[in-house]
């Protein structure tokens, strides 16, 4: 649509319009000796919108583009609704951590510990008992 300078809601004849005085511009015959016009540029301009006449000339490529956009700009706007939730979500997550999770470590941790100590004395303990002479 930008390289026909058309709007996504442009007719058929609109598009072909817009086409017809583009392709008249830019076509490789028509900037043949003018000094002005750079030819290289001309070419790749050409091209651009005879592939751009090419897909939304036809109802079904057109549909298909047209979906294509659509699904470019809702991933974009899902991008940023995400960053801005995210945004949001740090300082609450840090709080969650800081409030919930640290405590729960900390406690498991120490409890673990103490069991840990606690096993390992005990082995201790039948260790030497079965070390000991035996009458």
């Amino acid at each position: 649509y930008q390289i026909l300078n058309c709007a996504t809601n442009a007719t058929y004849a609109e598009l072909r319009r817009s086409y017809i005085a583009l392709a008249r511009q830019y076509h490789p015959d028509a900037t043949i000796g003018k000094s002005d016009v750079d030819e290289e540029f001309s070419s790749d301009k050409f091209s651009e919108i005879a592939t751009a006449w090419k897909t939304l000339a036809d109802p079904k490529e057109r549909r298909r583009y047209d979906r294509t956009i659509q699904a470019d700009a809702f991933a974009d706007d899902m991008e940023k609704i995400a960053t801005q939730l995210s945004k949001a979500a740090i300082p609450t997550l840090g709080k969650l951590f800081e409030n919930v999770a640290l405590p729960f470590i900390e406690k498991a941790s120490a409890s673990t510990a103490k069991s840990v100590k606690y096993a390992a004395r005990e082995i201790s303990n039948n260790m030497n008992k079965s070390d000991a002479p035996k009458p």
